[in-house]
């Protein structure tokens, strides 16, 4: 018995639940305030142009932009390891006895600053397979957000809001449309429907996608026509309504999946290129810990400049000292420590530090060879018609006797 009455009482909710989502799907569309503007029709035109560029370039933009600074964080890792090994081995030169404590911090230092950076890294590629992710979904949904492209097939996407709101012409006379002021839509019907007309680009170009994206649909919320008083809906065919209506908005649904998947997205990407700037950082530091140990410097010195480079700071270098390691900028450490020839190379490095050098050689050698052969068959040849040319002409030593 009480079995049934939990089943019941399970049954009436999920009605209830149902036909409040219904009530509030957001496809319903309401009798409206008014027509849509020109200017809601631009909000209108700029969102769907916004999620169409996240659809075709945004995502994948995010995706290349994070794979770059695994790249980079991957070589850093490497050069912070031997750059590292390099300084540990310098600091351990001289005196066995003089500034101890000082070599010991640098050792561990340098040590620490691979473990963080290598430990770094091993996050990064595990956030990149999740973007890799994020950036599929975020296409699918933007897909899914903007409908199909074909007239007539979704009135559920944005493209088919833009083919389908403004109506139907009516008669030969082709009566205003009811939904859209005049300036909204093309004059000359198309297949029977007031297409609304986008014209020149609407988008937002600053910020980031996800930014481009909000920025566009607050426009859209603030500009597009509201409900008049009542909450009256407009019927099935609402685009042939006598009133105004509200704009279809049963996109919403796949927007809002496109809103997550795009922020997750960036906010991945963003934990990779800080993982990145504090990679070139450690990079920076113990880079010029070494430059200093090859000037003559202790270990107490290039441990001290070495920690404040850590920290972001720049050195405040006096003019008589402008030319020595510790007065180089961040930048130009990060540069020389990145140009820095070092070993073991990685495949593609092989390949470019001494693969294309042999090779640009041996075709150099192979065009010698080939010009080196033509030129003897032509030797060759010329001699060779010489001789036949003696055997057939009368000799000129004649005896006049």
């Amino acid at each position: 018995m009480s079995r049934t009455i939990v089943l019941g009482l399970g049954f009436v909710l999920l009605v209830c639940y149902s036909g409040k989502l219904a009530e509030s799907s957001s496809d319903a569309q309401h009798v409206a305030d008014g027509k849509l503007s020109r200017d809601g029709a631009n909000a209108l035109c700029a969102l769907k142009e916004t999620v169409q560029k996240i659809g075709t370039e945004g995502a994948d933009n995010l995706v290349k932009k994070a794979e770059d600074n695994v790249t980079h964080l991957k070589d850093y890792r490497k050069r912070v390891g031997y750059f590292g090994s390099q300084v540990i081995s310098l600091s351990g030169r001289g005196d066995p006895d003089s500034d101890d404590d000082a070599k010991k911090e640098l050792k561990e230092f340098c040590e620490e600053a691979e473990n963080e950076t290598r430990d770094d890294l091993r996050d990064a590629k595990e956030l990149y397979t999740e973007i890799e992710k994020d950036a599929k979904k975020s296409k699918e949904a933007a897909k899914a957000t903007l409908g199909e492209e074909a007239k007539g097939t979704d009135s559920k996407g944005l493209s088919g809001v833009l083919h389908r709101h403004c109506g139907e012409s009516q008669g030969k006379n082709k009566a205003p449309s009811q939904h859209c002021d005049t300036d909204v839509y093309n004059n000359e019907s198309d297949g029977g429907k007031y297409t609304i007309s986008c014209g020149t680009d609407n988008t937002h170009h600053r910020g980031s996608p996800s930014a481009r994206l909000h920025k566009a649909f607050d426009e859209w919320e603030s500009k597009k026509p509201k409900k008049a008083g009542g909450n009256l809906k407009c019927g099935a065919a609402a685009e042939n309504s006598s009133s105004p209506c509200t704009v279809s908005e049963g996109w919403k649904e796949n927007y809002e999946e496109l809103n997550v998947s795009l922020s997750t997205l960036e906010e991945n990407g963003h934990h990779i290129e800080n993982a990145t700037r504090e990679g070139a950082k450690r990079l920076t530091s113990v880079y010029l810990a070494y430059k200093m140990l090859k000037d003559g410097k202790t270990a107490g010195e290039a441990l001290q400049e070495a920690k404040s480079r850590l920290e972001g700071n720049d050195t405040d270098c006096p003019e008589e000292g402008k030319n020595s390691s510790r007065c180089l900028s961040n930048d130009d450490l990060l540069s020389g420590a990145r140009d820095h020839f070092i070993f073991p190379l990685t495949i593609p490095e092989l390949l470019m530090y001494v693969g294309i050098p042999l090779l640009v050689v041996l075709i150099g050698v192979v065009l010698f060879c080939i010009f080196r052969a033509r030129k003897k068959d032509r030797k060759e040849d010329v001699a060779s018609g010489s001789v036949h040319q003696g055997k057939g002409m009368p000799s000129t030593n004649i005896d006049p006797f």
